[in-house]
């Protein structure tokens, strides 16, 4: 698109200082439609759509905008792996036939032909933190007509995340493990850095802490004063008797993440853990925890149900969890249709 006008930088910076204003989204779609190129109306095109979509989220209520979000999400990783598909249905055993495209399919189709394009402006920032050559093999995600969410390494986003915060509206990052973050001081050092309070989803799966290693570190980011705005939290579930057990229990005992609404453990989780964090968690605004590989018995099963720190607990998925029927029974009681188990 060639090099960027001054109204131009005013609208993207004012769309990365004010990440929750669809209006000024909007404003800016309207000034590409005012350069008259069709490359600027499919970017305001894919705007609106997006806006469009998300629209269409909020009007689902429970595990159907769960369930959705998950579908966009593996939407966007098999377009990049395979492109862009238009929807189709099929009634009986004849051939599939297109159908009228949603308002996220219209976007999926732009993003098919101009992704790449649209991250070029990103492109010698994110190969700082991104060894992939491609953005294909990069986490990206696009959300009401921006980047919403990146996969960076930790330790290059604490040299340049205020930087990154403007130059995209995103809410979401994913500090993954092994070679991309190292255990150790890293985490602490993350802890320090200011940009973390523009997040609203952290995703730390893939961190586990291995024996031998200390879990200060680690509890020290999550302690950050600059993470108090999360309202997603993806962890690594602690496994009974390792080394995250005890200093994750204590963190989550602390109640300074205050306007937390999801929490996911998502790996091996031990009972202990799920029984000691019901009896001391206090989240009033947290309504969905899931929790991945825990068996679940009668006791912890209680905890969950009659917790008094959990309140607005309304959404509990325990799909990989083994559950005997007695346990099953206290939380249907409790949750309703609110908590899921795994289909037999």
């Amino acid at each position: 698109m060639g090099k960027k006008s001054d109204n131009e930088r005013a609208l993207l910076a004012a769309v990365a200082a004010d990440p929750e204003d669809d209006i000024v989204r909007l404003a800016y779609a309207d000034w590409l439609d005012e350069r008259g190129d069709a490359r600027s109306a499919d970017r305001a095109a894919f705007i609106r759509a997006q806006i469009e979509a998300e629209g269409d989220l909020d009007a689902l209520s429970a595990w159907e905008r769960v369930d959705e979000e998950d579908r966009r999400f593996w939407a966007d990783s098999e377009r990049r792996k395979y492109g862009y598909s238009p929807p189709t249905a099929r009634v009986g055993r004849r051939k599939p036939r297109p159908v009228p495209p949603t308002a996220f399919d219209r976007g999926q189709e732009l993003l098919g032909r101009y992704e790449d394009e649209w991250l070029k402006p990103f492109a010698k920032w994110l190969q700082r933190y991104n060894e992939s050559p491609s953005y294909e093999n990069m986490e990206s995600n696009f959300r009401r007509g921006f980047p919403h969410r990146f996969t960076v390494p930790a330790e290059s986003f604490r040299k340049h995340g205020a930087k990154f915060f403007g130059l995209a509206p995103v809410r979401e990052l994913w500090f993954p493990g092994g070679r991309w973050f190292p255990a150790g001081s890293e985490y602490a050092r993350l802890a320090e850095v200011p940009a973390l309070a523009r997040l609203r989803s952290l995703d730390l799966r893939d961190n586990a802490i291995a024996p031998g290693e200390s879990f200060e570190a680690y509890e020290k980011m999550l302690l950050s004063p600059h993470l108090a705005g999360l309202r997603v939290l993806t962890l690594e579930g602690p496994v009974e008797g390792g080394p995250g057990f005890g200093g994750l229990r204590a963190l989550l005992g602390r109640h300074h993440l205050t306007n937390l609404e999801t929490l996911v453990f998502s790996s091996q989780t031990s009972e202990d853990f799920v029984r000691a964090f019901a009896s001391s968690a206090n989240f009033s605004r947290l309504t969905r925890l899931e929790v991945y590989f825990c068996d679940i018995g009668p006791e912890t099963a209680h905890v969950l149900a009659t917790a008094p720190g959990l309140a607005a607990l309304r959404m509990l998925d325990l799909r990989n969890c083994s559950i005997p029927p007695r346990a099953k029974r206290a939380l249907e009681e409790r949750f309703g249709a609110g908590v899921r188990f795994r289909k037999v």
